[in-house]
């Protein structure tokens, strides 16, 4: 759960917590998405370009896929 996003001259480092539903497909619903906490405006902006193009696997009961609520930690950090 690293995004590193070079070329940006930022020179800083932060984190975003984003809370959205994975529906049955794997795919986030876009229309769920909140931010929990964002060090950065510029930061809560890229991870939220990048949900779109996230796959997950679904959650399960039993066997079948059904949606359910996430919530992930995405660090941003300067590599060294």
């Amino acid at each position: 759960d690293h995004l590193q996003i070079k070329d940006w001259g930022l020179g800083i480092e932060g984190h975003v917590i984003i809370r959205f539903v994975v529906d049955s497909t794997g795919v986030v619903d876009m229309r769920t998405i909140l931010t929990v906490e964002a060090t950065h405006a510029a930061f809560d902006r890229a991870v939220r370009d990048a949900l779109p193009l996230m796959r997950f696997r679904p959650a399960k009961v039993g066997n079948k896929p059904v949606r359910q609520l996430a919530e992930q930690l995405f660090r941003f950090e300067i590599p060294r």
